[in-house]
């Protein structure tokens, strides 16, 4: 019986390049400092929602978005681990040294942002209730940037 290699010479070549990107996709994941840039970007975009959600009267926009941020809170202290204050970063060095208090900050986002989206998914959701939760879930934000964030 006679086996021949060839076809998985051919193989090696695609191996190789599957590789290759699987290492740059977790090379790039796993820099916590980029990580944390593209999920906050994306929660700027999640609070246009939610003013646009508020100001079309449209409440499962509200509470897509919102839902978006408390899941975004609820993992906000793993995108800081130790030493990812090295390199081009806006955080402050308090978030590593009072981590407990940045800790509870996120969670108090997260709970803010918990009870909007909770508060627009509710069946005939009231619009002015909407803005004063999504005020209370700003000023946590503008709290922890206030603390730990670089202007």
């Amino acid at each position: 019986m006679t086996v021949s290699v060839r076809p998985m010479f051919r193989l090696l070549p695609l191996a190789a390049l599957a590789l290759t990107l699987g290492l740059v996709a977790t090379a790039n994941a796993a820099d916590p400092i980029e990580q944390r840039e593209q999920d906050f970007k994306a929660a700027k975009r999640s609070v246009e929602q939610i003013k646009a959600g508020l100001g079309d009267n449209k409440p499962a926009m509200v509470a897509a978005a919102a839902q978006s941020l408390s899941d975004l809170g609820a993992r906000i202290p793993s995108l800081f681990p130790p030493g990812s204050n090295q390199g081009k970063t806006d955080a402050k060095a308090e978030i590593w040294t009072n981590f407990a208090d940045f800790t509870a900050k996120a969670k108090t986002f997260q709970e803010r942002a918990d009870t909007l989206a909770q508060l627009a998914s509710a069946p005939g959701a009231d619009r002015a209730r909407l803005a004063d939760a999504f005020d209370k879930m700003m000023a946590s934000c503008k709290a922890c940037h206030r603390a730990y964030k670089e202007d």
